[in-house]
């Protein structure tokens, strides 16, 4: 799973505002929201 920190803007390359933690069992979990900002292009 990837996660980043709320108050972070996105940019690419490395950064410590993003953790990536290493899944060892699978499981099934609900999307509970996503901001988007104007101008940002929509996911496919």
């Amino acid at each position: 799973m990837v996660s980043k920190r709320r108050e972070s803007k996105y940019r690419s390359g490395p950064s410590t505002n993003w953790l990536k933690a290493k899944c060892y069992s699978v499981d099934e979990y609900e999307l509970l929201g996503v901001e988007r900002e104007a101008g940002n292009l929509p996911l496919p």
